[in-house]
């Protein structure tokens, strides 16, 4: 999937160029990977002019003759250009440690200035001449030297800190002359006609500044202070350990510990969840344990995946009154066992992927209510092995938690004859859903889903609450539909659409004081749902479509400083059906 844009566009200079746009974009494979690619606009339309690199900055050539950008690989920084139509070529390649930051292509063509960072050193300017293919440092002080940005006339300007705070400077032969006295800091230079423009921190964020070049302070140049022998390497007698191989364990701790509660008219939940990953992000696992204080029941579920493999281990309870008007209720008790391979085959920037799934369920009896005879074996398991295809295309804003934008579809097969079990036959779901991005922080989403078993296949149950199947491929014969209870309709074919409108109507983006605990942002979302189960014999052939509706505000939580946990409060009703009733509900609704 597509992460987004990453927030970094380069303007074709002067002296004869088409205006064309350049970019890096960031791209999430299936196997972890994070790569960000040279994007450039041409004739309307974005073209790739890189595969599968780790490009950091980039800045164009005058005069049409390409681009120049860096990138990282083996811990290793380079420099290429990009001449136009052309491959990458390679004019610079740093060793390890030796860090090239932003950059700025001089007017004539000759030269870059890039901030750089070697071994044992700190942030400086330095000046890369492409004929010679050499360096030459232009600062070498203990402040910070970072943006550095030509003007078409040739002035090079750049921040630093050398009083403490950071401001904007102009290079000259007798040193750095201030054009900026922010108290706050101020950053990202750049001449816009006879107006400087920058960024300024303040109190309520960054705001940009643009001062006329007729108003900037003037000033003496600032007297650098060298501090090349602090940071001669050799001196430092700096001995490189040995490189050792990554081991997970010690950061595959837990990262977070939420209650757990839900109730209703039958069951009293409490417990706790937790959950964890790697720094690399290879492994992740969630788990949550629930205990029923009316009946003494446990439940729960674990999760862990590593790249591209899961599984879950789900324990989970309904309680079902046969007999009207007695305190006592049928315990029906659901495990399922996933494993799960994603991405078996995969193609368009992993945008198609095709998937396998090994499901175990089993549905028992544990406990019968007064006065219901059991006929019939008290469990019923079914086991099966399935196949997905899904085609995500889709994008997603990086300044929002939004639903993103475009389509994605998807096709489920699932056999249950291959292993022994209760239950034979087959299964054949495909869904599609669409999302506009409306103007705004607002998103549109229209989503069809579908199903059909064969007539030996274990059929369909529709009615409650998401997320039912909104995070599963496969076992997934329970389909949610807001304002009627689960199971309210069982078949052996579905459909269900679903009309969804999110709109965020404030952003936080804010922590509370040091405690593990922030908000994001806050939605709120309407939900227009019809969906139908039915067969082709019996009572559920009369069943008749049912339509719901929800709202819900959505209070997006940071909790532990990086987990995403949207606090949902919302109202459900069957709009007029006696099948369904009103409802409020609320909790935490995080994904793993």
């Amino acid at each position: 999937p597509i992460l987004g844009n990453y927030p970094q566009l380069s303007l074709a200079g002067d002296g004869g160029s088409d205006g064309d746009l350049a970019m890096v974009r960031q791209t999430l494979t299936a196997g972890g990977r994070l790569t960000g690619d040279v994007m450039i606009r041409e004739g309307g339309k974005w073209q790739k002019s890189t595969q599968d690199m780790r490009v950091a900055r980039l800045a164009w050539m005058p005069a049409d003759a390409g681009l120049i950008f860096s990138s990282y690989r083996a811990g290793r920084a380079f420099l290429y250009r990009l001449p136009e139509a052309d491959q990458p070529v390679e004019i610079w390649s740093g060793e390890y440690g030796d860090l090239i930051g932003e950059f700025s292509v001089s007017p004539d063509g000759n030269s870059l200035v890039a901030a750089r960072k070697r071994p044992g050193q700190g942030w400086n300017l330095e000046q890369f001449y492409f004929h010679t293919q050499e360096w030459q440092q232009l600062t070498s002080d203990p402040a910070t030297e970072s943006a550095p940005w030509y003007s078409p006339q040739g002035d090079l300007l750049f921040e630093a800190d050398y009083d403490g705070r950071y401001n904007i400077y102009r290079w000259t032969e007798s040193g750095p002359v201030a054009l900026t006295t922010s108290e706050s800091g101020a950053f990202a230079p750049q001449m816009l006609g006879d107006r400087l423009v920058y960024q300024e921190y303040t109190a309520g964020g960054y705001v940009f500044r643009s001062v006329h070049t007729d108003d900037l302070p003037e000033s003496e140049p600032v007297v650098l202070k060298s501090a090349a022998a602090d940071w001669d390497v050799e001196a430092l007698d700096t001995e490189m350990s040995a490189a050792s191989e990554y081991r997970p364990w010690s950061t595959l701790r837990p990262y977070y510990w939420l209650p757990y509660l839900e109730f209703d008219d039958t069951s009293s939940w409490v417990g706790i969840t937790t959950g964890g990953s790697d720094a690399l992000q290879r492994h992740g696992y969630a788990l949550s344990l629930q205990y029923d204080l009316e009946d003494s029941l446990l439940a729960g579920t674990l999760t862990y995946r590593y790249q591209r493999w899961l599984a879950m281990l789900d324990v989970d309870y309904d309680k079902v009154q046969v007999v009207e008007g007695d305190d006592d209720f049928t315990h029906l008790r659901d495990d399922t066992l996933l494993l799960q391979r994603n991405y078996l085959l995969r193609a368009f920037e992993d945008s198609l992927g095709v998937h396998g799934g090994l499901v175990h369920q089993e549905t028992s009896i544990t406990h019968i209510e007064s006065g219901v005879e059991l006929v019939g074996a008290d469990s019923f398991a079914r086991d099966s092995i399935g196949l997905a295809a899904t085609l995500s295309l889709t994008g997603y804003l990086l300044q929002s938690p939004g639903p993103g934008y475009g389509s994605y579809s998807h096709v489920v097969y699932e056999n249950f004859d291959l292993l022994p079990a209760d239950a034979s036959g087959d299964h054949l779901q495909a869904g599609f859903q669409y999302t506009f991005d409306l103007p705004g922080r607002n998103g549109l989403t229209l989503a069809l889903l579908g199903g059909m078993a064969s007539d030996d296949a274990p059929g369909f149950r529709l009615g409650g609450l998401p997320p039912e199947e909104d995070y599963s491929l496969f076992g997934r014969d329970q389909l949610s539909l807001r304002g009627y209870s689960s199971g309210v309709q069982r078949g052996q074919y579905f459909e269900r659409e679903r009309l969804s409108l999110l709109s965020e109507i404030a952003s936080y983006q804010d922590n509370w004081d040091i405690w593990p605990l922030g908000a994001d942002s806050l939605q709120l979302a309407f939900y227009l749902e019809r969906g139908r189960a039915w067969s082709d014999s019996g009572a559920a052939a009369d069943n008749k479509a049912l339509t719901g509706a929800a709202a819900e505000i959505r209070l997006n939580l940071i909790l532990g400083y990086r987990l995403r946990a949207p606090l949902v409060l919302g109202v459900a009703s069957p709009l007029g059906n006696d099948q369904g009733s009103d409802e409020v509900y609320g909790g935490l609704q995080f994904t793993f």
